[in-house]
């Protein structure tokens, strides 16, 4: 049998032009995976940049099925309660596999917990349901509740709960971001310690999760000069606002192009 002999490279490669060292690290689209990239060329592992829409895709042990690269970057499992009472959850969280960025939802309370490395955390959804035997480290301040009488409440600062709209005759000195205010027939919704009226110029989703790649938002405030606001929950314990770049699509919809997968509260709003 002949010996092949294997050279080593012992210095780096540099592709003059414009294009990948192995272009199976490139597809123009999915559409056309079978001829770019046939199952021959496959391997457990492969991660590919998909041009047309902008995403990277890979292969774990099925060769014959792409998938996003988002999808395995965090592992989504759901726990189920049979009862209502949730004095055990965090334990019962903590006997789960842990794995940092790993998501669980807790079915019937409605609520999406991601492990950060050391601990669980709300990450998304509105809770449901009777939650007074919730450990507070498990309840995310400003989230909305809805009680087994249909009744919409608001978790404090100190984890007692509040009427989802505060009614007044005027605005207070002192505003709570994240909350709804009913001032003399006219509803306000406060975001970063300003009040902004909804309805007419601006356009409010709370809770609102942002998946990583594009998101679709239907503001329908009819202009394409918008501008765009969100609040994370929980950043250093007392959130934080930042400017979201809207590319608009249409007049009533802009599309945001996340990074990261997070949830927060959402303003669109137009001068026009």
């Amino acid at each position: 049998m002949k010996k092949i002999q294997v050279t080593p490279i012992i210095y780096s490669l540099r592709v003059s032009g414009g294009s990948p060292l192995d272009d199976k690290t490139r597809i123009s689209s999915l559409d056309n995976i079978l001829t770019e990239l046939p199952l021959i060329h496959r391997f457990d592992g492969l991660i590919f940049w998909v041009v047309d829409i902008q995403k990277y895709y890979c292969f774990d042990i099925d060769l014959t099925l792409a998938k996003p690269l988002s999808d395995l970057l965090s592992e989504t499992n759901g726990l189920a309660i049979t009862s209502v009472d949730y004095t055990n959850l965090l334990s019962d969280l903590n006997n789960t596999t842990q794995k940092l960025g790993s998501l669980i939802t807790v079915f019937p309370l409605g609520v999406t917990y991601v492990f950060d490395g050391t601990v669980w955390k709300y990450h998304s959804g509105i809770y449901r349901g009777d939650t007074t035997t919730l450990n507070n480290t498990l309840k995310n301040v400003g989230s909305k509740i809805i009680l087994p009488n249909n009744s919409v409440k608001i978790f404090n600062a100190d984890f007692t709960l509040s009427d989802e709209v505060i009614v007044v005759t005027v605005l207070p000195e002192t505003i709570e971001n994240n909350r709804y205010y009913l001032v003399n027939g006219i509803l306000y919704f406060v975001l970063g310690n300003t009040s902004y009226q909804l309805g007419g110029k601006n356009f409010i989703v709370t809770a609102k999760a942002l998946v990583v790649g594009n998101n679709q938002i239907t503001h329908n405030l009819k202009s394409t000069y918008i501008r765009g606001l969100f609040w994370i929950n929980n950043i250093g314990g007392t959130g934080r606002l930042i400017t979201l770049f809207l590319s608009p699509i249409d007049i009533n919809n802009a599309n945001i192009d996340s990074r990261l997968a997070i949830t927060g509260n959402l303003i669109i709003s137009t001068e026009n």
